[in-house]
């Protein structure tokens, strides 16, 4: 039994030490607390000793989860914050480019993917409906625009017979 009790000290010890030299993040560290309590054998005298984690450390664990996200983030987030959602459908071709331009106006966002479609719902916080409106209107120019811009295929694809014969001419003729 003693020795039980040491090696219950020597990890939490371990812990400790791990915390105060690597500077892990709170995930990990509760990651490995939950590993080296797994990794003790419970006995009937064992399992009411807790491993215990530093205060320091908890308050560390706490202000981890209370973090407020900004930006893109998942749909679970943006409802934890509690402001309210509201959503609007997106092409997965030009996802990439909404994203950018929400960034750019600090809009809290999450895209998420409809099943069976080529579209994105994303949602947004009721109170970022301003700058979503903002954001969204340079989206829509952004998109008319790329619509009229020709693709580079279909550049090449005009060009290519030019180039053709163009190589054909300028080619001196070899020398038998």
């Amino acid at each position: 039994m003693i020795v039980q009790e040491v090696e219950q000290e020597i990890a939490r010890e371990t812990v400790i030490i791990i915390k105060g030299v690597l500077r892990l993040s709170p995930r990990v560290l509760k990651t490995a607390i939950r590993a080296a309590k797994g990794s003790m054998k419970l006995t009937a005298k064992t399992a009411a000793l807790p491993v215990k984690i530093p205060g320091a450390i908890k308050g560390e664990i706490e202000a981890h989860k209370n973090v407020r996200h900004h930006g893109k983030q998942t749909v679970r987030q943006l409802a934890r914050q509690d402001k309210g959602m509201q959503s609007i459908p997106v092409d997965k071709a030009t996802i990439g480019d909404f994203n950018r331009v929400a960034r750019k106006y600090g809009v809290d966002f999450a895209p998420f993917k409809v099943k069976g479609q080529n579209t994105y719902m994303v949602y947004f916080k009721a109170q970022d409906k301003d700058a979503l409106t903002a954001a969204f209107e340079e989206y829509t120019k952004k998109v008319k625009q790329k619509a009229k811009r020709p693709s580079i295929r279909q550049k090449l694809a005009k060009l290519k017979p030019l180039a053709s014969e163009h190589d054909r001419s300028s080619r001196p003729e070899p020398v038998r």
